[in-house]
């Protein structure tokens, strides 16, 4: 009588699908060890400003990170102009087209965001969003941040420097009016090319940035 041959189990036994499983658990957990890695990295090393762990439980409104929104108003020497500045400033996420061109400075980790300015045009279409860039140093005493021209505004504010006052909770920046040819209204003229100075505070969005044009008697885009 011949002997019949013993076929294979189809079914992985149990110690195969243990491999597995081990295998799977093991990628995830260097994935996690990766990811807290870099994280820690960013955190500590290239920009701790903006990281916090009272940020992250919302104790402190925000204070300690220089990312998110801000808001501030600025006068210009002449007192003829009046405008309003509202910042949000996100860390700029790896896999982002390089770092900060054009920019006359250290190399610092990179920020993007947005920002919306009235007051320094008579059309509500000028006040935004634009996209915002900048960079800052590690503790944040160093920021440079560049609001792009609005080609049909009345007047633009040219690159921002300054530096975020963690403790205090507050962004100051100056920067220059700059007046567009014919359209800016030619009783501020004086003002073309002088410094301003702002103060930026922490803000709850774009609702309260409307709120602060209106009551300077300037309407902002929805």
């Amino acid at each position: 009588m011949a002997s019949s041959s013993v076929r294979p189990s189809a079914n992985p036994g149990p110690s195969a699908r243990s491999g597995c499983l081990s295998r799977l658990l093991g990628l995830l957990g260097l994935a996690l060890v990766v990811g807290l890695g870099a994280w820690a990295w960013d955190a500590l090393v290239e920009a701790p400003w903006a990281h916090s762990l009272l940020s992250m439980t919302g104790q402190d409104n925000g204070r300690s990170t220089l990312t998110g929104p801000w808001l501030g108003e600025f006068t210009s020497p002449s007192g003829r102009l009046h405008g309003v500045l509202a910042l949000d400033i996100e860390r700029r996420q790896w896999g982002k087209a390089g770092r900060t061109r054009g920019v006359t400075g250290p190399s610092y980790p990179d920020f993007a965001g947005t920002a919306r300015l009235c007051g320094l045009s008579s059309d509500p279409n000028t006040t935004g969003p634009r996209k915002l860039w900048g960079w800052a140093s590690r503790d944040g005493s160093r920021v440079h941040a560049v609001v792009p021209f609005d080609p049909g505004g009345e007047w633009n504010l040219s690159a921002l420097d300054g530096a975020w006052h963690r403790d205090a909770g507050r962004l100051t920046l100056t920067g220059k009016l700059v007046a567009r040819g014919g359209n800016a209204t030619r009783s501020a003229l004086v003002d073309d090319h002088q410094l301003v100075s702002i103060t930026l505070t922490r803000s709850t969005g774009h609702e309260a940035f409307e709120q602060r044009c209106l009551a300077s008697g300037v309407k902002s885009q929805h």
